[in-house]
């Protein structure tokens, strides 16, 4: 099976820096498992250069319209990575490997998240979401694309001149492909996918999701609780962040090979 990851990335570098490694372990846990991953990052800013340093590939694209750039990324990953699974995923987002291993490349269900975990902005807030049916029918991202679904529209199944709205424009797409499709929901941990905010450059900010969204958990310390999921380094690196939020520039983390 062949899965790549599609990023499009604008600012936050140091929030990308740490979320793009995340990803290139993830990459390497399910290649040991017998799961070929990759990730293609379209920016033309200092996102690129995290990415091309961290050997994913890269499609250099101006930011606006944010539709185009996924469209660039899933074309990509379908006719020149010939992927069979596509994972639109952003810059500021944490899975674990376990949710992209149950992607299933012989049929047509996407897989979808039955948790999200919202990092507040200054960092002090964890907020947790649990699935429902009439709030979040296709649960929540990233969602596991059979690529089979996204062919009829070219493999472009977001409307090209979008700013925001893309989640929806791609599961009419799927819709149009297969008008009864169903969705595989994965619960294995409630920290499966961690997005964290900032409060500059964000499609959908923290407290427009939480007002919109009941609040399954909030319980705990932020950072205590991402470490008892994912590698330390990489939470200690995240929370060096956010504790300097106030006096942030943007920098780029390096990580060892």
């Amino acid at each position: 099976m062949r899965v790549m990851f599609v990023t499009p990335g604008h600012g936050r570098l140091d929030i990308a820096a740490v979320c793009l490694e995340q990803r290139r372990r993830v990459c390497v846990e399910l290649a040991a498992g017998g799961v070929e991953a990759g990730c293609v990052v379209i920016a033309d800013d200092g996102n690129a250069r995290v990415a091309d340093d961290l050997g994913f590939h890269v499609i250099r694209q101006a930011n606006e319209p944010v539709g185009r750039k996924w469209n660039t990324g899933f074309e990509f990953a379908c006719r020149e990575w010939a992927a069979d699974i596509i994972v639109p995923i952003g810059t500021d987002d944490w899975c674990l490997p376990e949710l992209i291993g149950r992607a299933c490349p012989d049929g047509f269900r996407p897989v979808t998240s039955q948790w999200l975990a919202l990092v507040s902005p200054d960092g002090a807030e964890l907020s947790v979401f649990a699935h429902q049916d009439d709030r979040a029918p296709c649960g929540f991202i990233p969602w596991l694309v059979p690529a089979a679904l996204i062919e009829p529209a070219g493999y472009r199944p977001v409307r090209d001149d979008l700013a925001r709205g893309m989640d929806a424009s791609l599961a009419n797409a799927m819709l149009r492909a297969r008008p009864r499709l169903q969705w595989d929901l994965v619960d294995i941990d409630e920290l499966q996918v961690v997005d964290f905010k900032s409060p500059r450059v964000q499609i959908t900010p923290y407290k427009r999701t939480t007002a919109a969204n009941p609040v399954h958990d909030t319980t705990g310390d932020v950072w205590e609780r991402l470490a008892g999921v994912y590698p330390a380094d990489l939470v200690a690196a995240m929370q060096g962040i956010y504790a300097a939020r106030r006096r942030w520039r943007p920098t780029l983390t390096r990580w060892p090979a």
